[in-house]
């Protein structure tokens, strides 16, 4: 997935006065997925997955936790590093051949 679009899809989603995220929490939010998105190893990920689910936004609104799981937190290998750099070098080793 281009992370350019992953980023507007998260800041669209969170920015939207339909899905209850408050002002003060829409920032530290997108900060937080796009942490979670450049963990490069698992127990990073892991770490940055608990602080995102310990934070304000996301422990009050139930929206964003079901839009979170349902839609971002089930497919991590598609878009977070720590999953991605083994594919990008497997892809760069077959077209070396």
């Amino acid at each position: 997935m281009c992370i350019c679009a992953l980023l507007q899809a998260w800041w669209r989603y969170i920015s939207a006065n339909v899905n209850g995220v408050k002002k003060i929490h829409q920032e530290s939010l997108f900060s937080d997925l796009r942490s979670v998105a450049n963990a490069e190893i698992l127990i990073e990920l892991d770490l940055r997955i608990s602080h995102l689910k310990q934070s304000a936004a996301y422990k009050g609104n139930t929206k964003l936790q079901h839009w979170l799981k349902g839609t971002w937190l089930n497919c991590m290998p598609l878009w977070v590093a720590a999953y991605r750099a083994g594919l990008h070098t497997a892809i760069c080793w077959l077209f070396a051949i």
